[in-house]
């Protein structure tokens, strides 16, 4: 039977899609017609492109009817091209699929004006394909047509001999249709991707579900489908398109396959804005191990930028050690480099006579300069190239003559483009071959450049924050063009360019064979895991040091911030000019031009002595601020010492106890220390001199020491530039920093460990000098490293053996390792068995005591005999700091704070944590008290406090509890409030509650009933007094009811002989009931 006017069915269609032609069923005629070159979209001809057919949604008066076909639509008809016109804006608000639901979009997965132009060879339907080095390629989500082109031209096509695994990095469901990808969008966001999952599996599973909504839609429009196609200008135009061969991408990827194409396929998701995740990184690392180095590796993501770039940089990162490890060239040219370098370095440092007569030397320096004046000249172009890009026509002009006379920002500048970020320098000073990790990254990242260079984006996105910012002020709307977009861009870029660098280092660490991926290498570097914290906990741009200020970037007047005259003057000509602005100037030009390794640009070398911390009562020994013995223990306190305070401190220890055969001195810091003249200076930020560095928070002894060498190099380095002097910084009594010259030989700059070897030497006939660094990080507790390390310490030293701990200011980290100290040793006095704590009966409090502390106490076997150990061992180590009363203090500074909300917060929070540390010692001395260890053997096999941890869950539930309290959390238990609860309390029963000391019965804790009797749910109708809310379900396996009478029942908390009823409704007197209590 012919179909009638305006009729075309879809297997008519579907023919007319497979003949591959550009054409158009007519309306009355049936045959194909050539399209017409015009293009005029005449009604009357009622001609609509079936294979892909452009509609217009601005006429929403056609809508579907409620049974999913349009009005008009009936006896099973494709409509006419005015139905598809007017159908389109009703189908995405009437979609009904689990995946494709309503307000869901297919937007075509091709992105026009992402293409980019500069490429040197384009492959169709493979869209930003390119090259890099050691096999390995990158594209954007290629089509069906596209993924064989690649195939082939890299000769893994059925008839090639090379194998090649495809790596795709898409975390949104992608189908294909008639060999093209669609994704789904949101309608309100039709260009920002939708994340569904992280986990491949589940993304492939949400794919098949989205490929059977699409199939059941066309069966609704006769085998049509809407999708969207993104313009050029980027506008969302909607079409049609027959819903054929429709594919999720893993049974693409098996097709390709099946057909014979060398291809293995893995998908590893990244969101689009996803910060570089060690998981991910542990993926690569697995497969790529276990890939021969001659196997092209592809990867892709949406467009083929970012994620794929960053993919290629730690493909080439890691392939580049296996490729040397087998025997291949590194095409780098930097493998075997460091040692030239590096001795290099060290002949600039140990000799004169090398730097003064060694040819090879002063060749290898000029080469040198000269590399670093190439790689300068660079980096400058490749600035003004980029501060073109960046900035607005119209005030480009304005911010080159600003340049012009401001070097600091230029420099600055600079440093963004080459990646020098203050925690890229910091975490480039912590590895073993720091610079050459950031050498080789650099090297890699432009390498990969073709279409973004993941660092120059960095400097690029903080650029356009800065001049965008002024203007906009809203955080609430992530727009694209917004300044906070343009932040989180360049925080995500700076993570990335820092995570390369990371990889780098474990990529390059012996022995190099991949065994053991990236994350537990990472575990093993906690001062990177603490660095890459404090990357994701800043949100604003002082993480982007030294380009943290950028704002005169956006004014059009700035303050002048140094003349290019005074910068070129040498250190003599300065110090004959005199004047306090000229050395101002001149001691931030040195501070910015500094380029060691450790003592780098923007740090300063800061005088750890504090004089305005302390009376002259407290100096009992001068140079040792805070020195202290706890009584009738060979225990001892202090600051950090200067050379002389050592000396006098171990003389005066000597002298208390003159038998002692071992002296044992514990070294809190956590920082890089260096002595120049005897005194300790560290490391700090010149932006932020009083401010401890937190770059290096959980860093091994190890490596803190390696930080100390190099800085003692980079010192020695500094003074022979100044012929003998160094630019050192000093705290005022304002505490303000100021820069001071100082003289000073090269033997007068001792590491910590030099000077106590020093001073163990002088003591070898005398007493061993033990000296142990236990970095810990300020106003923390120590963590299970610390702890294991401690109590072997502890255990290894004699019991009598004096003890000498110290920090930074002698205060709040030595105080409370000297209370460890205390337990363990009282501890071992026991036998290494449990604390023989006596229980005080009718005991009155001497401390004070908080509603943490009770819970965890009450949930301690000798709860408060471990509190009473712990509360005296406080109060023996409290010359200096009680830890108790300093939570007392802080609450009521809080209090005096008013309405200064920051400050009430700011002493609240201080608070909270010396409460944490003393609901550590609590722990910690439970931990002891339920270990036993005779022998060395034991205690090195018994359960360390970390497992301890893990294995008491409750702990940490309790102290979670701290997270986020306020000024509550701090207020004893004998001050607290009653809350009424709609009746008052008398004042009988607030004595009687707040005199309560029982364990577990403490004060400020009632006796609630716990029965509920106005709780009955009245629609259940089983009732068993004394029993609430008690009911019944029948068991049953894949529908069928279990032989028997087996049910299972669910309750309220019963009285007792509401459980006397209950269990013999449930008949216990004839079968077994097993009751479980989830309270």
């Amino acid at each position: 039977m012919a179909d009638p006017p305006g009729v075309h069915h879809a297997k008519s269609l579907t023919q007319s899609q497979s003949t591959g032609t550009n054409s158009r069923p007519s309306g009355s005629i049936p045959p194909l017609v050539q399209q017409t070159k015009t293009r005029h979209a005449r009604l009357s001809s009622s001609r609509a492109s079936i294979s892909h057919l452009t509609t217009n949604p601005s006429n929403p008066s056609f809508q579907p009817s409620s049974s999913g076909a349009a009005s008009g639509y009936a006896n099973n008809a494709t409509p006419d091209r005015v139905h598809f016109h007017n159908l389109a804006h009703g189908v995405v608000k009437s979609r009904q699929g689990s995946v494709l639901s309503r307000g869901s979009l297919l937007k075509t997965d091709y992105f026009a004006s992402g293409r980019a132009q500069s490429l040197t060879h384009h492959l169709q339907g493979a869209p930003n394909f390119r090259s890099a080095s050691y096999n390995i390629f990158g594209t954007a989500q290629p089509t069906l047509a596209g993924i064989k082109t690649v195939l082939a031209f890299l000769k893994s096509h059925p008839a090639g001999k090379r194998n090649s695994v495809w790596f795709c990095t898409r975390e949104e469901p992608v189908i294909y249709m008639s060999a093209r990808p669609f994704v789904l969008r949101d309608s309100a966001k039709p260009t920002q991707c939708v994340t569904s999952s992280e986990n491949a599996d589940n993304i492939e599973a949400i794919e098949l579900r989205l490929k059977l909504d699409i199939i059941k839609e066309s069966q609704k429009y006769d085998g049509l489908v809407l999708v969207h196609d993104e313009t050029v200008e980027g506008d969302i135009l909607p079409t049609w398109i027959t819903a054929d061969d429709v594919k999720t991408t893993s049974e693409l990827w098996e097709e390709v396959k099946s057909e014979g194409y060398r291809i293995e396929y893995y998908r590893i998701p990244i969101a689009n804005d996803q910060a570089p995740e060690d998981s991910y990184l542990d993926r690569y690392v697995s497969i790529l191990r276990t890939i021969p180095t001659s196997t092209n590796l592809i990867f892709n993501c949406g467009m083929g930028l970012v994620r794929t770039t960053f993919a290629m940089a730690a493909a080439i990162i890691m392939r580049r050690r296996q490729v040397i490890k087998e025997g291949g060239d590194d095409l780098f040219r930097l493998e075997g480099t460091e040692a030239p370098v590096a001795t290099n370095t060290k002949n600039s440092i140990s000799s004169h006579e090398g730097e003064d007569f060694s040819p090879g030397f002063k060749a290898m320096k000029a080469l040198t300069i000269l590399g670093e004046q190439q790689a300068r000249t660079k980096s400058l172009l490749r600035l003004m190239q980029l501060l073109q890009r960046s900035l607005p026509t119209t005030s480009q002009h304005s911010v080159m003559e600003l340049l012009t006379t401001h070097p600091n920002l230029l420099e600055n500048l600079r440093k963004g483009i080459s990646g020098e970020f203050d925690i890229v320098m910091s975490l480039v000073s912590i590895l073993d071959r720091g610079n050459l990790e950031k050498n080789l990254v650099d090297m890699v990242v432009d390498h990969c450049d073709d279409v973004v260079n993941l660092r120059d984006e960095i400097l690029e996105d903080r650029i356009k924050f800065a001049i965008t910012a002024t203007t906009d002020q809203s955080s609430a709307v992530p727009d694209e063009t917004s300044g906070n977009h343009y932040l989180r861009k360049a925080l995500s870029g700076l993570e990335r360019y820092f995570f390369l660098i990371a990889f780098a280092g474990y990529c390059n660490e012996p022995p190099m064979s991949f065994v053991d991926t990236f994350s537990p290498w990472l575990k093993t570097r906690s001062e990177i895991l603490n660095m890459i914290l404090r990357l994701r906990r800043t949100s604003r741009q002082y993480i982007f040091a030294p380009l943290h200020d950028l704002t005169s970037l956006s004014k059009s007047h700035v303050a002048t911030l140094a003349t290019t005259a005074a910068m070129k003057l040498n250190f003599n000509e300065l110090e004959r000019a005199g004047g306090e602005v000229v050395g101002t100037e001149w001691a931030h030009h040195v501070v910015d031009t500094r380029r060691g390794i450790t003592l780098r640009a923007g740090l300063i070398l800061k005088s750890d002595q504090w004089p305005t911390q302390f009376n002259q009562d407290d100096r009992v020994i001068p140079g040792a601020l805070n020195f202290r013995k706890v009584p009738d223990v060979a225990l001892f306190g202090l600051s950090q010492p200067t050379q002389e305070g050592i000396e006098r401190v171990i003389e005066n220890v000597r002298k208390k106890f003159k038998v002692a055969q071992r002296l044992t001195w514990i070294n809190l810091r956590e920082e890089p220390l260096i002595y120049i003249n005897g005194v300790p200076y560290v490391l700090r930020l010149e932006a932020v001199g009083l401010r401890n560095l937190k770059s290096y928070a959980g860093i091994s002894s190890p490596r803190l020491e390696l930080l100390e060498d190099r800085l003692k190099s980079d010192i020695l380095a500094e003074l022979r530039t100044f012929d003998g002097r160094i630019l050192l910084h000093t705290e005022t009594d304002d505490g303000s920093v100021i820069g001071v010259w100082e003289t000073a030989t090269e033997s007068a700059v001792k590491t910590l460990r030099e000077l106590m070897d020093e001073n163990s030497k002088s003591l070898e006939n005398v007493c061993k000098l033990d000296f142990k660094r236990q970095p810990i990080t300020a106003e923390k507790a120590p963590d299970f490293e610390d702890i294991k390390d401690l109590i072997g310490i502890v255990s290894d030293a004699e019991p009598d053996a004096p003890f000498i701990v110290n920090c930074q200011l002698g205060r709040g980290r030595s105080t409370l390792t000297m209370v460890c100290i205390l337990l363990i040793q009282q501890w071992l006095a026991h036998g290494g068995g449990k604390f023989a704590f006596a229980e005080v009966n009718n005991r009155k409090p001497s401390r004070w005591s908080y509603q943490t502390i009770n819970n965890l106490i009450r949930v301690m076997r000798n709860g408060r005999g471990i509190k009473t150990a712990v509360d005296a061992a406080i109060e023996k180590c409290s010359a200096v700091y009680d830890l108790i009363e300093s939570i007392e203090v802080c609450r009521l500074d809080a209090e005096k704070c008013g309405d200064d909300v920051a400050s009430k917060e700011k002493k609240t929070k201080k608070g909270l944590s010396n409460l944490r540390r003393y609901a550590f010692l609590l722990i910690f001395a439970c931990y002891l008290n339920e270990t036993k260890a005779d022998t060395w053997r034991e205690l090195q096999n018994s359960k360390s406090f970390e497992a301890f941890w893990q294995q008491h869950q409750v702990f940490k539930t309790l102290l979670d509890e701290l997270n986020g309290a306020d000024i509550q959390a701090l207020t004893p238990l004998e001050m607290g409030n009653f809350a009424t609860h709609g009746g008052d309390w008398t004042e009988e029963e607030q004595i009687v509650v707040a005199r309560r000391s029982g364990i577990i019965l403490s004060a400020q804790t009632i006796l609630k009933s716990d029965f509920f009797v106005g709780l009955q749910k009245m629609t259940l109708p089983m009732r068993v007094e004394g029993l609430p809310n008690i009911r019944q379900v029948p068991i049953s396996l894949k529908g069928q009811q279990v032989s028997g009478d087996q049910s299972i029942f669910g309750s309220g908390m019963p009285t007792v002989d509401g459980l006397r009823r209950g269990l013999e409704k449930m008949g216990a007197m004839q079968r077994m009931v097993y009751w479980t209590s989830m309270r």
